[in-house]
């Protein structure tokens, strides 16, 4: 498991006792197969692999972290194809236009640190299958797109902290 430095302990404690809707936040980006290609099955689990995620629950790949809360999934990536499923017994006949990367806030480690980690993951796995980075909209993702993702994550952090500070 992948450790990174722990969330704010507003973060933190909103990750242990749930009940806040505002800290729920999905971070989304995809890795996209040449226009007209297909990624297939067992390229993508090497390339899945390569970057230390595993198959596990809901038929999808799982990047763990590790922190001062246990083991938790830091990020995970499926099918861009409805419903997303890369089952290990159907990678081997699989051909999916790309993969969706995604991390789903609230997170016990830094989120910033979080999204670093996928988005170097995700762009190790293009660069292996041969696709191209792209954003929520797939459109290419740039450095300018990866900051203002940052920036949303920092939005967000702060108004995590002012709705758990109203509700004291």
């Amino acid at each position: 498991p992948l450790r990174l430095p722990p969330a704010s302990e507003v973060e933190l404690s909103v990750y242990r006792t749930g009940g806040f809707p505002e800290a729920e936040k999905l971070m989304v980006v995809h890795v996209g197969a040449p226009e007209g290609e297909r990624f297939r099955g067992p390229e993508i689990a090497a390339a899945l692999e390569a970057v230390g995620m595993a198959p596990g629950e809901h038929h999808i790949w799982h990047r763990r972290g590790e922190g001062e809360l246990g083991r938790f999934t830091l990020f995970s990536a499926a099918s861009m194809v409805e419903p997303g499923y890369l089952d290990p017994e159907r990678l081997p006949g699989l051909e999916t236009p790309g993969l969706a990367f995604f991390m789903q806030l609230p997170l016990p480690v830094d989120s910033e640190e979080a999204l670093d980690a996928l988005l170097i993951a995700a762009y190790k796995v293009s660069v292996q299958l041969g696709g191209e980075l792209l954003d929520a909209t797939r459109s290419t993702l740039t450095q300018q797109v990866a900051e203002h993702m940052r920036e949303q994550l920092r939005e967000h952090r702060r108004q995590l902290h002012i709705a758990v500070h109203k509700r004291q």
